[in-house]
């Protein structure tokens, strides 16, 4: 009887060392010596894992993209019937780790990368997107009457908010301001 296949394991063990050596060296720095390091395996299985550099981009990117966007329709999906933008804000803002600043340090890096690739720049812009829908959704049903333009506005606030609030925690920067300038921009929808 043959050995059950650990491929998928094994594969997904190399993609997290991928998206951990690049979020502590830049999608450029996680070479195929340091993602082999941190996976604790060979360059040429790395290889063999994730195919060559072409491949092993796209698939750091699929992945970023895919995780980011499942968490955002986790966090749609966990949302209490009420107190929903209240809550939403509490979970950005409360939980640092999640989604954890790993995929927000390859986000932002991919991000400068797909100035020359439109491809890549169309792909990260759906993703933020679909985060700036969620929070302009709950924004709108908390305040119905607020204009299209300020709910644009705070929703994309509240999205560079949490995206630079995270980007900033190796620093140590206080997340009280991030919370502070939320709420600010929250009550400015009750003014509306």
């Amino acid at each position: 009887m043959p050995r059950p296949s650990n491929k998928e394991k094994r594969r997904e063990q190399v993609l997290a060392a991928y998206l951990s050596a690049a979020s502590r060296y830049g999608v450029s720095g996680a070479t195929l010596d340091v993602i082999a390091k941190e996976a604790s395996m060979t360059r040429p299985l790395v290889r063999h894992h994730l195919g060559n550099k072409d491949d092993m981009f796209d698939l750091l990117v699929t992945h970023v993209v895919a995780e980011l966007e499942k968490q955002t329709q986790s966090i749609a999906d966990a949302l209490p019937s009420s107190r929903r933008l209240e809550v939403l804000i509490d979970y950005l803002f409360g939980q640092p780790e999640d989604p954890g600043p790993q995929l927000i340090f390859v986000f932002a890096d991919l991000t400068m990368k797909s100035v020359s690739n439109s491809v890549l720049a169309t792909r990260l812009a759906a993703t933020i997107t679909q985060f700036e829908t969620l929070l302009r959704k709950e924004i709108y049903a908390e305040f119905s009457n607020v204009p299209d333009v300020t709910a644009n506005a705070v929703a994309h606030g509240i999205m560079a908010i949490y995206f630079n609030s995270i980007s900033l925690e190796p620093l140590m920067q206080a997340t009280e301001n991030a919370r502070n300038a939320v709420n600010i921009l929250i009550g400015s929808l009750r003014k509306e």
